[in-house]
């Protein structure tokens, strides 16, 4: 018998094992898909990749901000309001304060982000009532509750201020309404005699509803302050007269054209677009005290309405010449 080769002969005693090699399985080769053409390659879609998503608890959720829950709320009572439909007590004069305190976000909102309102010359203020005597600009009356919240926050020690409306305005469906329940009060001597008795801060526009009129090429040119009913309100009042100019109304809310409307004694609607963010600025002038005056001397009373006119026109030039642009301020 021939010996192994190696001794690796597994019959030959003492001769090693003869294990077999570890063989590595070898995959069998895919077979290639031909390529499809036509209509088959345009309906094989692959598999959608199935990503993992993250469940956010309920409590873990940014709730709704409360400043935008007290703004809905504002609307809607405002909405209410315009309609009639009262949810709280009024004053004598038909304010809804419940209301006020519940449109304060949208009011805030336009004051500081939207108008980016600044007042002038608060320190001329006196501490007791008096009269403020303002412009009026552009298609809708916005500058008396504007003026408003600007006395409010610069001088908060004060009473509440006051502006008064046409009675053919307050007549406006809806708008009339609302305006009354925000703050506004019919324009009657009566009206402004008591407000003054209180100490408030009473706002008239004498221009009255011809300021509306207006082009807006001749912006910031006022018109006649009539037979200076404002003089002889304050005269009889003891209450000093305050000149405020208004800048930034006029191009908020420009007149366009006038619709001729022969209804709530209302001769024509005024045609302009949606409130526009332009840069606001009052500037209140130096009170002129009127206590000396007679109320029923005509030729005076028209001097000091043409005085305060002329000082109002005079703090509307410099604002505008100051100011950069209308947006910009």
């Amino acid at each position: 018998m021939a010996k192994g080769v190696l001794g690796n002969d597994p019959f030959q005693r003492g001769a090693a094992r003869n294990e077999p090699l570890a063989v590595q399985p070898v995959e069998p080769r895919k077979a290639r898909t031909p390529a499809r053409k036509g209509w088959k390659a345009r309906t094989t879609t692959s598999k959608p990749t199935v990503q993992a998503t993250t469940v956010v608890p309920e409590a873990a959720r940014l709730p709704v901000p409360a400043e935008k829950a007290d703004l809905f709320k504002g609307v809607y009572r405002a909405l209410r309001a315009a309609l009639g439909l009262t949810d709280g007590p009024l004053d004598p004069h038909g304010e809804d304060s419940q209301l006020v305190r519940d449109l304060a976000p949208l009011a805030n909102f336009l004051y500081d982000q939207y108008w980016r309102v600044t007042l002038q010359g608060s320190e001329n203020l006196p501490a007791g009532g008096c009269l403020l005597v303002a412009n009026h600009e552009g298609a809708l009356p916005i500058e008396g509750p504007i003026l408003r919240l600007a006395l409010t926050r610069q001088r908060p020690e004060l009473p509440g201020a006051r502006w008064l409306a046409d009675e053919n305005v307050l007549r406006i469906p809806l708008l009339g309404v609302l305006l009354n329940r925000l703050g506004a009060v019919t324009a009657t001597p009566e009206n402004a005699l008591q407000l003054l008795a209180e100490r408030r801060q009473l706002i008239v526009f004498p221009e009255g509803i011809q300021a509306v009129k207006k082009s807006f090429r001749h912006r910031y040119e006022l018109r006649p302050f009539g037979r200076g009913g404002f003089v002889k309100i304050a005269a009889r009042a003891g209450a000093p007269i305050v000149p405020v100019a208004i800048v930034g109304a006029a191009e908020a809310s420009p007149v366009l054209a006038n619709l001729p409307l022969h209804s709530f004694g209302l001769r024509s609607v005024p045609i302009t677009l949606p409130p526009l963010p332009t840069k606001w600025c009052i500037r209140v002038g130096q009170p002129f005290e009127v206590q000396q005056i007679d109320p029923e001397e005509s030729s005076e009373i028209g001097q000091w309405t043409e005085r305060v006119r002329s000082s109002v026109q005079q703090m509307l030039q410099e604002t505008v010449r100051q100011r950069r642009s209308i947006f910009a301020g």
